[in-house]
């Protein structure tokens, strides 16, 4: 049996619907928290001043052990001398209001106390440029503000109601 694209390219000649399983296989991290922070700290080290602010971002996309992973970042930005704080990054989740956001954040059992740093959820935003093609690029405030920001969600999708033209 073919592999691969030829298998797509088969099923959209044929015009077959075909169920699909992915099975990703990672290996299990022992300790999600300490991996996350050791990671950090050493991409980290040498370009944080100390005291700096810095913000890292919480989402809802249901990455597992996502508290423990939040709280290692958290801790290898203090430990190279950063103070940081969350900032939620979800849109329009939780009604697209701070406070929907930080209950949202919440209930998946990410607080400030779980996370061990500050999370701060508002909606304001800062215009911080333009791209080549002239549309404006906005940032989270906070985020702007503290000059410093850190993506700990690579997961990012289309919202699933956004149609480009």
């Amino acid at each position: 049996m073919p592999d691969g694209p030829s298998i797509c390219l088969n099923m959209i000649v044929r015009n077959e619907a075909h169920i699909v399983h992915d099975t990703l296989v990672a290996p299990a991290l022992a300790d999600p928290q300490h991996a996350a922070h050791d990671a950090l700290a050493h991409a980290l080290r040498g370009r944080i001043a100390t005291g700096s602010r810095v913000a890292i971002t919480a989402g809802s996309r249901g990455i597992a052990n996502v508290g423990h992973i939040l709280r290692g970042l958290a801790q290898a930005v203090r430990d190279v001398g950063g103070e940081p704080f969350f900032i939620a990054a979800m849109g329009s989740h939780g009604g697209g209001t701070g406070l929907g956001q930080r209950e949202m954040l919440a209930g998946l059992g990410i607080t400030a106390i779980s996370v061990g740093a500050p999370i701060v959820s508002e909606m304001d935003v800062v215009e911080v440029g333009t791209t080549a093609g002239g549309v404006r690029v906005y940032c989270d405030a906070q985020a702007a503000r503290a000059r410093r920001h850190c993506r700990s969600r690579p997961r990012e999708t289309a919202h699933r109601f956004f149609r480009p033209d």
